[in-house]
């Protein structure tokens, strides 16, 4: 509920409108940022996230993210 309503809110507000909807930050994407960004400053974010444990915690702040890279596109000759 909290995911659709934050979407609504954020189309509403004409928030990233130059972006396709589909790539548009969702509630938990920032989430999951803000989680990382706190635990990198050194501060346990579990309190602040309400989570009753660290492991549901981890699921925020794992280090196994996929890194993505940004390439020029090619053009393969058939």
């Amino acid at each position: 509920m909290i995911s659709k309503t934050f979407s609504a809110i954020r189309d509403g507000l004409g928030l990233y409108d130059h972006a396709e909807k589909a790539k548009r930050p969702t509630f938990h994407e920032i989430r999951r940022l803000s989680a990382k960004l706190i635990d990198e400053m050194g501060i346990n974010p579990r309190q602040r996230m309400a989570h009753a444990s660290d492991k549901t915690t981890q699921i925020y702040t794992d280090k196994n993210d996929v890194e993505w890279h940004k390439v020029p596109p090619i053009s393969v000759a058939i």
